[in-house]
C-alpha cells in the first residue's frame, strides 16, 4: 500500500494537493476515475481509484468560467485537454468518462454547457455533481 494514502478527509486532502503540486501520483492503477472543476480562479483534475482515494491531480488557472457560468467556452475544452493529457501520460492510462463539478443552482442549460465541454474533449460525461 502506498504509504501516502489514507482513509481520513484531511489526509486525503493533504495528499491530492502535494499530487498537484509536486505531480506525485499514486501506486493505485485499479478504477481510476478523472473529475473535472471548471473553477473561476483555476481548473482542476482530479483522478481517484475504486476506493475513492486521491491518485493524481493537475491545475491551471483559468477565467474561463464567471459566476457559474462558463464564459470562455473554447478556453475550457483546450484546458481540459492539456491537463487531461499530462493525466494520462503520468499515469499511462486513457480516460474515456468522466464527471463534472458545476456551481450549486444553476439551470439544466448551463449544466449542458459544462457536459459539452467534456464531449467537445471526447470525454462521456458519467455524473454532473451540483
Amino acid at each position: 500500500m502506498d504509504p501516502r494514502r489514507t482513509t481520513r478527509p484531511e489526509g486525503s486532502i493533504r495528499t491530492f494537493a502535494s499530487q498537484v503540486r509536486d505531480g506525485l501520483c499514486s501506486d493505485t492503477r485499479q478504477g481510476l476515475r478523472l473529475g473535472v472543476d471548471l473553477g473561476t480562479a483555476n481548473i482542476v483534475l482530479a483522478v481517484i481509484d475504486g476506493e475513492n482515494a486521491p491518485v493524481a491531480g493537475a491545475w491551471q488557472q483559468s477565467t474561463v468560467v464567471r459566476d457559474g457560468i462558463v464564459v470562455d467556452w473554447a478556453g475550457a475544452v483546450q484546458a481540459v485537454r492539456e491537463l487531461r493529457a499530462i493525466l494520462e501520460h503520468r499515469l499511462s492510462h486513457r480516460f474515456a468518462t468522466a464527471s463534472v463539478s458545476i456551481p450549486p443552482g444553476q439551470s439544466a442549460a448551463t449544466r449542458k454547457i459544462f457536459t459539452n465541454v467534456l464531449e467537445a474533449c471526447e470525454l462521456r460525461p458519467e455524473d454532473v455533481v451540483d
